[in-house]
């Protein structure tokens, strides 16, 4: 089932707040179930090693503090059956000519259909595809944290992403710089992939890594108008990195 499209609202702290308030998630015996306005959206059973995400106080928490960082100016908020997002829009960035958005995602599930996500930095919007936007990362620690429902893992995640957040102003920073030098060049494709591959110390490509470069090529060839991504990158990108 496709995910309802981004509509932006004018951002309303009450009205936000009062959206999240009727959204829960109750963890019963081995079952995980996802209401809203008390109507039941999903149902999942889960295994002892599943870590209930609190959306519903995380999201609360967040909004008290994100107005320390860039002030939101719109506002999306979208449920579909167990996968829930909200995403904040600021104030707009300037650079070369180009729009951004200084911006903080969330995207969480409760239906085991989704990885959590916490992004924050500058955004850019595509304006053939309302619901397409790029987000700008400086690098893979600095703008985004992602983590499976796994005890272990997820409580790090969170405090990771809470050492970043005070960092909000230094990732524009760097965003703007690199998005500054990158004006002035011609960038390969090859290149950009390349360094999204690039292998850590054992020499091994994470399957993140993979995931990322796999949804940049999707996005690029469908907003370029092409059905066949061999089409639009050719049979030897294919064969170089395998996606």
């Amino acid at each position: 089932m496709k995910r309802p499209k981004i509509v932006y609202l004018p951002f309303n702290m009450e009205e936000v707040q009062n959206k999240i308030e009727r959204f829960n998630i109750k963890h019963v015996d081995m079952s995980v179930m996802t209401f809203y306005d008390d109507r039941v959206l999903s149902n999942v059973e889960v295994s002892e090693r599943y870590f209930v995400f609190d959306f519903k106080s995380f999201a609360k928490n967040i909004l008290n503090s994100i107005t320390n960082y860039f002030t939101p100016e719109k506002y999306s908020f979208r449920i579909n059956n167990g996968s829930q997002e909200i995403r904040l829009i600021g104030e707009e960035v300037m650079i070369k000519d180009e729009k951004y958005f200084k911006m903080f995602n969330l995207i969480n599930s409760s239906d085991k259909t989704r990885t959590l996500q916490m992004t924050i930095g500058l955004m850019k919007e595509v304006n053939a595809s309302p619901n397409v936007a790029y987000v700008i990362s400086v690098n893979n620690e600095n703008a985004s944290v992602n983590g499976k429902h796994f005890y272990k893992s997820l409580p790090e995640k969170l405090d990771e992403f809470s050492q970043i957040l005070p960092e909000f102003d230094v990732i524009i920073e760097k965003q703007t710089e690199i998005l500054l030098e990158l004006a002035e060049k011609t960038v390969s494709f090859k290149s950009v992939v390349e360094k999204m591959m690039e292998k850590d110390e054992d020499g091994l490509v994470k399957s993140c890594q993979l995931m990322r470069v796999r949804m940049l090529v999707k996005s690029l060839s469908k907003n370029s108008g092409y059905i066949n991504k061999e089409e639009f990158f050719g049979r030897n990108f294919y064969d170089l990195f395998g996606v």
